[in-house]
């Protein structure tokens, strides 16, 4: 299992890890996501870069961008 945490909920569980082509939307803070996570205890899609806290940000980051860009959309 990947270090994968929920921002939503903070579940370390999740459903599916899929892979995903998109075409750039500059309005769309999801156009970039290529890569997401299905959280099996919410079950929030939730962007790979955030739910494994790539580049070493903190959860409290993590969770602070999923608010703030992702969850809206």
């Amino acid at each position: 299992m990947s270090s994968f945490k929920c921002p939503e909920c903070k579940s370390n569980t999740y459903k599916s890890h899929i892979y995903v082509s998109t075409y750039p939307d500059p309005n769309d803070p999801w156009s970039n996501v290529l890569q997401q996570y299905e959280c099996a205890n919410c079950n929030k899609y939730i962007p790979a870069h955030l739910a494994e806290r790539w580049d070493d940000i903190s959860f409290e980051k993590a969770k602070e961008e999923w608010i703030n860009f992702y969850k809206k959309s």
